[in-house]
């Protein structure tokens, strides 16, 4: 049977490294490229670099035009290609399957979190867990307020003093400006459990307030980056 396999650029010009690599059956998805050795790699080597262009293009044997009617490339095919490097695609037969396809590798590990913007219906996002991100959401330096065991509020920091428009009321204090909502353990952000998402997001869902309850007060730990 004619075999499939993929041809796998891992950063192309944009550097600082690139590499490319020979892999089984026709790669569509990050998740597939994060597995590979060139990717992983590449990670260790450059960990201040979060997001990797890369490049699938899907080849077949016997001179066929499409996928159909092929078998993924075993490991022994798999360990000739990768032995002779692009070349291989110059071997009789070796046609491209037209699967062609551009992604972007991020290698930070996301969250699961809940976004409050004034005036909105909280919303249910993934983001990156790394400082810049988490600051782009709240437009500058982060505050974290403790609620309650393993969830935490994310604001800025600054929020009272830029002029942020008023956001919604948390215990005694108007939280001004967007802020998350998301999970907490041993001092560092994770996932919101889907309780605690239903949760919150019901508490929030209600417009802003006009004013604070002097008669609520909360006990906060606070934490700012």
């Amino acid at each position: 049977m004619p075999i499939c396999f993929s041809r796998i650029l891992l950063g192309g010009d944009t550097g600082p490294h690139w590499a490319s690599v020979f892999v089984s059956g026709s790669v569509t998805d990050a998740e597939a490229v994060k597995q590979t050795h060139v990717c992983q790699e590449a990670v260790r080597n450059h960990p201040e670099i979060r997001t990797w262009p890369a490049l699938c293009v899907a080849y077949v044997g016997r001179g066929l035009s499409s996928t159909l009617e092929t078998v993924d490339a075993s490991e022994f095919d798999l360990e000739i290609m990768n032995r002779t490097g692009d070349r291989f695609l110059d071997e009789c037969g070796v046609r491209c399957a037209g699967g062609l396809c551009q992604m972007i590798i991020s290698t930070c590990e996301t969250i699961r979190a809940l976004r409050v913007r004034p005036g909105r219906m909280p919303e249910m996002i993934d983001i990156p867990n790394v400082l810049d991100a988490l600051q782009a959401e709240v437009s500058g330096y982060i505050e974290m307020l403790g609620l309650d065991r393993g969830v935490c509020l994310i604001c800025n920091r600054e929020r009272k003093l830029r002029g942020f428009p008023t956001n919604r009321q948390v215990g005694g204090d108007i939280i001004a400006g967007t802020f998350l909502i998301a999970g907490e353990a041993d001092g560092e952000f994770c996932s919101l459990s889907d309780t605690d998402a239903a949760l919150y997001a019901e508490e929030f869902a209600q417009p802003p307030p006009s004013c604070s309850d002097p008669g609520k007060s909360t006990q906060w730990t606070f934490h700012v980056f």
